[in-house]
């Protein structure tokens, strides 16, 4: 081969490889410009740092992909289990739904005569009763659950949510008593922890990803936040959340792991976002895609943000960090019954 012939191969060598740059070293395939790329809200990084209550991700997960065929977004592969609760004429119970959801009949059901719920780390998951007793489920949730009464809990009517901490403890707010009161496993003693400091009509119970307790109070709208010892006054106090009374507009509650704040406003058909500082407009977005008469709040393990809604008794999942796209995941079928705002995620 001449000096020539060779020079024109090593140009047409290096000018295919460069055609093929960013597909794969393809050059048939043209390269195609991402799309429904976001900004992260506000002032405040939340991809894939977002946990379900309590337990961070192993490794940052990116915004949810794109299927270019029907411009939709494919969901987190994180979420395998869905829990909502679902009320009737007689019976309140839980329904279990199992990936890759699409709307579909649940998998399993739970019964009866079940409030609140919530999943620890290991993925178990704890109900109350209405006679105030702590059930605990363990995967796969088929067998019979360990029952214990929690002492010194007694509520005249029991409202709103358990969580759990990072240490496996259970929490439960006494709404008409004015406390939250935690108990360590097995949870058979009196409470390890009662809260009464600034708390007052506490409703929604949250933990973020450092095992910060948030308490919502229904009774004045704030939302205190007590750090991980649980013991003296709160270490922040959140004021003047826009919709945010209990019994009025405000009707659920979330905390994702970088502390963002979700409130459900079920006559507005809104959920709203507020980030840290949690003042001015700055600091918070409003959610209305896809809303209607939301009454359940939360986040899983990759952020994403499922919504209970009562209005159309569906559940639907929307992506961070925008949360402007999303899904239905589950819709519940069946004369009088209807979905009671509890959901939990696995």
């Amino acid at each position: 081969m001449t000096v020539f012939k060779r020079q024109v191969a090593v140009f047409l060598t290096l000018f295919l490889a460069g055609c093929g740059a960013g597909n794969g070293g393809n050059p048939s395939l043209p390269t195609v410009p991402a799309t429904n790329v976001v900004a992260a809200p506000l002032s405040v990084d939340v991809s894939g740092v977002a946990v379900d209550q309590l337990t961070p991700s192993t490794s940052p997960s990116p915004d949810a992909s794109t299927d270019s065929s029907a411009n939709r977004w494919r969901r987190s592969p994180a979420t395998s289990t869905i829990f909502v609760g679902v009320t009737g004429e007689i019976v309140s119970s839980v329904s279990l739904y199992k990936a890759p959801f699409n709307g579909g009949a649940a998998a399993s059901t739970i019964c009866c005569d079940l409030n609140a719920l919530v999943l620890d780390t290991k993925g178990d998951l704890f109900t109350l009763t209405g006679s105030n007793s702590l059930q605990e489920y363990a995967p796969p949730y088929t067998g019979s659950a360990t029952s214990t009464p929690l002492l010194g809990f007694a509520p005249v009517v029991m409202e709103g949510e358990l969580a759990v901490n990072p240490s496996g403890d259970v929490f439960v707010p006494d709404f008409q008593g004015n406390k939250v009161q935690g108990y360590a496993s097995p949870y058979s003693s009196a409470p390890m922890k009662t809260i009464t400091t600034s708390i007052n009509e506490p409703a929604w119970l949250r933990f973020d990803g450092a095992g910060n307790l948030f308490v919502a109070n229904g009774g004045n709208g704030n939302v205190m936040e007590y750090a991980s010892s649980y013991t003296g006054a709160p270490m922040k106090r959140i004021r003047n959340l826009v919709n945010f009374t209990h019994g009025a507009n405000f009707h659920a509650f979330a905390v994702d792991a970088s502390d963002d704040i979700f409130v459900a406003n079920a006559v507005g058909n809104t959920v709203t976002e507020y980030v840290p500082p949690y003042t001015g407009r700055s600091s918070r977005r409003t959610i209305k895609v896809g809303v209607n008469s939301p009454n359940g709040l939360v986040v899983d393990g990759n952020g994403y943000l499922f919504v209970v809604n009562s209005g159309n008794n569906t559940v639907t999942e929307y992506n961070p960090p925008s949360y402007a796209t999303y899904q239905t995941v589950v819709t519940l079928s069946g004369g009088g019954q209807s979905f009671s705002g509890e959901i939990a995620v696995h």
